[in-house]
């Protein structure tokens, strides 16, 4: 998909990105709308950049501003939306490594983050379907 011209239409990208497909309560679904909405004013304003067009760089800068500014809960929420953020992206295997930090340990090999272990991906819900 081609650069926004504008922010509203880098919103409405990211809303044809999420659609439906977020899973887990209505509280939760809501909670990461706003995460990845706020993520996507911030990279647009300071990159010109859309959803389609963001790299795990702007992930990790967003994540490293937000534990200095809301400190580790904060950034940790943010990590969580980002890799659902990622898992639309299909990004998530590439992205993954890279956003480590002390928001969220790196775990054994072959799984998942703790933050990340009640978490349903968008991808592993459609997979049930």
């Amino acid at each position: 998909m081609k650069r926004p011209s504008s922010l509203k239409h880098a919103i409405h990208q990211q809303t044809l990105l999420v659609g439906r497909r977020l899973t887990g309560s209505n509280t939760q679904r809501k909670q990461h709308r706003f995460r990845m909405l706020a993520f996507i004013k911030k990279v647009y304003c300071e990159r010109q950049r859309g959803p389609y067009q963001i790299t795990w760089n702007d992930c990790r800068h967003a994540l490293d501003q937000c534990c200095h500014q809301r400190g580790v809960n904060g950034a940790t929420e943010l990590f969580t939306s980002l890799y659902l953020f990622a898992c639309l992206r299909g990004k998530q295997d590439q992205w993954l490594p890279f956003l480590y930090g002390p928001w969220c340990a790196r775990p054994k090999k072959g799984s998942l983050p703790a933050c990340l272990k009640k978490q349903r991906t968008p991808m592993a819900a459609s997979k049930n379907k």
